[in-house]
Parts: C-alpha cells; sequence; structure tokens
C-alpha cells in the first residue's frame, strides 16, 4: 500500500463542529488555502508542500555556511566548532519531526524536457553544503568554495576522507555526521517518544489503545517503512523490532550505533594500505576524539589556526600542504635521515629525534597532565632537578633513572604516584609488526609494557606506584593511562558558577582532563610536524646552528612562570613553549 501523507482538507471537519451555527448559516466558514500547514516550523502536507518549505528554510541556511567558510586559517578551530554543533545540527530538527521519503525526495523539472536537472532533495543539499564547508576548513583557504553549489571544489575532502569525517568521534571521525545517515534513526526515536507520550496523556485519541505495530494507520504504516530501511542501512532489527520499539523510547544514539559500526567496518575493509588502517584504528581509540571538543575558552585550548587544520588532516589521513614539495624537487627529503618524506607526515613520527623536538613534544603532554593533576587537588610536579626519588635502586654506572611526573604522598604519607610520559606512533613499521592494524591499541600497550617494565619494581621499592602515560599521535590513551586520568578526576560533572572555561562539550571532569591532555598531544604533533617541513621544504633553520642541535629556550622553571600574553598572536601559544604549566 503506497504511503499517504496528511490531508488538511479533513480538517474542515473538524473546524465546522466548533463553528457557530449562525456564521455558518452566513457562509463563513474556514477552507484550507493551501496544501499544507506549518505548526511549529514541521511542514505537515503534502510532500510537495513539505519540499517548498523544506527548500525555502535550508536556503536561509546558505548564509551561514558561506560565512563559516570565510573565517579562513585564523579561525579553524572555530569553524569545526561550529560547523558540528551549530551548522550540521540545525538540520536535525526535521529529519525527527518530518518523514525521510520526503526529505530524501526531488522535485521534479517545471516542464517536461526541461534541459535543467531537478534539484537536489533537502538531505542532499544540506549534507553537500555542510561537506564543502568541511572541505574549506581542510584547505584553510579563505573564502573558499563561495559560489554556487556545482563551482565548489571538494579537493581538499577525497572521498575515503569524508566517509571517516562523517563517523562520530569515538569511531575515528569528526563526528560531522550527515543526515542521510542518522535520518531513519532519529525519525523513529521522534515518533517512539511522541507515541509514549500519547499513551500517557492522550490514549483516546489513538486508533488503538496499544498503537501496535501491525495497526493499519498511516502512521504505524509510514514507521514500518522506515524501520526496514534502518534495517537495511545496519540498525540492529534482530534485537530491535518495531514491536519492541514502539513499547520503549529509544535515543537516537542508541538506534544509530549498530549503524556507524557497520560503516567503520566498511571503510576500514576498503582500506589497503596497512598504515592508514592502523591511523583509523587509533583515531577511534580510548578517548581519541575527546580533543575535538575541546573549546577555545581556556588559554591551553587554543591552537593556531594552521596547527588545528594539520591535526585534522592527519586524523584523517589527507596530504598536507605544509609537505609539497618545492617547484624544482621531486621530493621532500628528511634532514635528518636523508630518506623521502611523505606527504601525510608519517615519517616525522618514527625518524629520529631532530633537534629535540621530540622532547618538546613530550613536554607539553608532560605539562598537560600536571596541569590536570593539579586541577584535581594532587601535588604533581616535574621530577626535573628534584634528584634520585627512587633512592639507591634505581642508581646505576650512567646516573640515575627518573619517571616524568610525581604526585607526592598521593596514596599517603610517603607513598607516591609516579608517572611517566610517552608518545607512540601507531603507523611506525614497529608497530605495525604488533599488530596496530588490526587491534586498536596495540601501539600504546606495547610502549606501556616496556614503561612497566622499567619503573614498577623501582616505584615499589620506595613505597609508591607507578603508571605509565602513553598515548599515540592520534590523540588515543593507553589503558593504564585512561585508568590514571578517571583517578585523578574521579566521577561527576565540572561546576559551570566555578569553572571559567565549562563548555557542555567537556561537562564531565573526567572527559575535561582527556580533552585538554588529548589536544596537547595532537596539536603538539602537528607543530614539530609544521616545524620540521618548513626546515625540510623551505630549509628555514631548526632554531639551532645545525639541524641536530636544540633550539635554544627558557630553562623549565622559567617556562613554568612565563606570562600568557593572550591578545598577542604573535606570542609563543602554550605548546610553543614545552614545560608550559601554569600562567
Amino acid at each position: 500500500m503506497p504511503l499517504s501523507h496528511p490531508n488538511v482538507t479533513a480538517l474542515e471537519s473538524e473546524i465546522e463542529r466548533w463553528t457557530d451555527r449562525a456564521l455558518l448559516a452566513e457562509g463563513r466558514r474556514c477552507c484550507a488555502q493551501a496544501d499544507g500547514v506549518i505548526a511549529g516550523g514541521v511542514p505537515i502536507g503534502t510532500d510537495e508542500f513539505s519540499l517548498v518549505a523544506m527548500q525555502a528554510k535550508l536556503g536561509s541556511h546558505e548564509r551561514a555556511h558561506q560565512q563559516l567558510r570565510r573565517l579562513g586559517d585564523d579561525a579553524c578551530q572555530l569553524a569545526y566548532l561550529l560547523l558540528r554543533y551549530c551548522l550540521n545540527q540545525r538540520f536535525t530538527f526535521w529529519t525527527r519531526t518530518v518523514p525521510p521519503r520526503v526529505l530524501l525526495r526531488t522535485t521534479a523539472p517545471v516542464a517536461p524536457g526541461q534541459p535543467q536537472p531537478p534539484p537536489p532533495s533537502p538531505i542532499a543539499y544540506h549534507d553537500t553544503r555542510v561537506r564543502v564547508s568541511l572541505a574549506a576548513i581542510l584547505d584553510g583557504r579563505r573564502g573558499l568554495a563561495a559560489g554556487p553549489p556545482g563551482a565548489l571544489p571538494l579537493d581538499a575532502l577525497p572521498q575515503r576522507a569524508y566517509e571517516q569525517a562523517a563517523l562520530p568521534c569515538k569511531l575515528g571521525g569528526l563526528g560531522i555526521t550527515p543526515a542521510a545517515v542518522m535520518c531513519y534513526s532519529q525519525y523513529l526515536a521522534c515518533c517512539c517518544l511522541a507515541l509514549a507520550h500519547m499513551r500517557e496523556h492522550h490514549a483516546d485519541k489513538l486508533t488503538s489503545p496499544s498503537a501496535a505495530a501491525d495497526d493499519d494507520t498511516p502512521t504505524l504504516r509510514e514507521l514500518r517503512d522506515v524501520h526496514a530501511k534502518w534495517a537495511r542501512q545496519g540498525g540492529r532489527a534482530s534485537d530491535l523490532t518495531l514491536s519492541s520499539l514502539l513499547s520503549d523510547t529509544p535515543s537516537s544514539h542508541e538506534l544509530s550505533e549498530g549503524v556507524h559500526e557497520q560503516r567503520q567496518g566498511a571503510l576500514r575493509d576498503a582500506i589497503d594500505e596497512d598504515w592508514i588502517r592502523a591511523r583509523l584504528r587509533s583515531a577511534g581509540g580510548q578517548w581519541a576524539g575527546h580533543w575535538l571538543a575541546a573549546s577555545p575558552r581556556s588559554w591551553f585550548a587554543r591552537p593556531r589556526g594552521a596547527h588545528f587544520r594539520m591535526a585534522l588532516r592527519s586524523r584523517l589521513t589527507v596530504e598536507l600542504h605544509e609537505l609539497l614539495p618545492a617547484a624544482d624537487a621531486e621530493h621532500v627529503v628528511c634532514g635528518g635521515c636523508g630518506g623521502e618524506v611523505d606527504r601525510y607526515g608519517r615519517h616525522y613520527g618514527h625518524c629520529k629525534n631532530r633537534a629535540g623536538l621530540w622532547g618538546f613534544r613530550h613536554d607539553t603532554v608532560e605539562a598537560a597532565i600536571i596541569r590536570q593533576a593539579r586541577t584535581a587537588r594532587a601535588r604533581a610536579t616535574s621530577t626535573r632537578g628534584k634528584g634520585n626519588l627512587f633512592g639507591a635502586p634505581a642508581s646505576g654506572p650512567g646516573g640515575y633513572k627518573r619517571a616524568d611526573i610525581v604526585a607526592y604522598n598521593y596514596y599517603g604519607p610517603g607513598k607516591h604516584l609516579f608517572l611517566d610520559v610517552a608518545v607512540t606512533a601507531s603507523d611506525s613499521p614497529t608497530a605495525l609488526k604488533g599488530g596496530s592494524a588490526d587491534t586498536t591499541g596495540a601501539a600504546a600497550r606495547k610502549r606501556a609494557a616496556v614503561k612497566d617494565a622499567k619503573y614498577i619494581n623501582l616505584a615499589a621499592r620506595c613505597g609508591g606506584k607507578f603508571k605509565p602515560a602513553v598515548i599515540e599521535r592520534q590523540g588515543a590513551f593507553d589503558d593504564a593511562f585512561a585508568g590514571v586520568v578517571k583517578l585523578l578526576t574521579g566521577d561527576g560533572e565540572r561546576d559551570p558558577l566555578q569553572a571559567d572555561d565549562y563548555c557542555f562539550s567537556t561537562s564531565s571532569r573526567t572527559t575535561y582532563a582527556a580533552a585538554d591532555i588529548g589536544l596537547s598531544a595532537v596539536i603538539a604533533d602537528a607543530y614539530m610536524v609544521s616545524l620540521l617541513a618548513e626546515h625540510d621544504v623551505h630549509g628555514r633553520p631548526l632554531g639551532g646552528g645545525a639541524d641536530s642541535e636544540t633550539p635554544s629556550n627558557p630553562s623549565h622553571a622559567a617556562r613554568a612562570h612565563a606570562s600568557r600574553r593572550e591578545n598577542d598572536k604573535l606570542a609563543p601559544l602554550w605548546y610553543e613553549c614545552p614545560g608550559l604549566v601554569q600562567a
């Protein structure tokens, strides 16, 4: 049976029952003047009426997309957050209230044989504009793609990268989920919620007291069609039949989980290169997407636009503009080993430590951990200059072993917590041999095992405990490191009245800490790649007299008390001053 649409003319007889008889005798009656009505912003009527209303609404969104794309490279982080949490979410209201068959429908040409193609469906139009805006953010050029839809370049966002960006952050994407993917689960969730409300408050208005899935009503026929398409899309129809859905109120998040997991699996299976598959797994590792939710309300969460864009492109494994070879060169040559540098920055993740930049990245992550530990009221500090905290067992002919961070008396008087920081690459040859392309978090676990073997016994002998603080280049936390963060922060939400940088996207204490540490790791890595690219592509010095020399920097204590200079765009940021814990 074909699906039907609401007929507003049927309301005329209902309105007549409310109208005074004298007025009806005078010929004053309410008649339908259109094929539908708009109630609360939702078009209700024929499919043609709903399409016209949706196209008019989407036309008003175009100006916001053009303004977003004009932000350019300077405000890359803001543009991404606005696209993810605002522009892409605006369409959710209609995917929950308008049937998907209407949103996915295209209108026919005005006249038969007309040369121009029919306009796209509302969902196709919305998803295309979002993809173009994301491509402009990744490209970085101000005002990119401000023309008509047919002239919008998408070179900055290849198809594979777009499919990854369309995944949720916890599965390795950017959280820019297309409406075409979410429309079925969101419509089902909204209808289930509405039916539950009707059963509780307006049961007499239902066709049957239960509104069972097999009832023959236009709404339930529509729901059966949506449920069948949701199941084909990857929904867990074996566990969630339409009857079970109608008796419950599942969220769209719950209904879409199976869809996203199937899309992630298909994307992973389509990748031939092991190192790209390893990067995808790392991007979907534990807390690897939390840094994308960091709000720039804190000075420690405001990276430069160029570095944030590099981090986004690296997450999606898109070529970096900074590593394009010069006009007279076939490829970029590494100034450290003399080998060829790929255009994705992978080489710099496992090449030798050049000019101490691996140490810069390490110190930035260390400072973020200390900062979050102090926020949690732990007496955490760097062990630099603190002497041999492990005692005689740590001493050797060449000096003594030390972990990077100590939280004094964390487990009791004289019982300290020791942490040692490491940033590892999931796409390195060593990690790939360890199975990082097939197992999420394999690279971090292998590095954490090395740390445990080195420090656990030393910490135990002095009455303390040791935990490895290992994070991958894509922002994935090792299990032990995630346990440390949970131990430090505890359960609970941040207080919006006390936290100056409170934001809904990082409202819990654990999420806030993970976002801060993850952002420090990926942005420090992008900063390292940018410096090495400038040296290898353009010959700019790294800071020392030779490529192997470490750039001159103030002492660790001086950096820890440096001023912020927040309004000075030329002033160094927190990851450009390694060791800056607080100002």
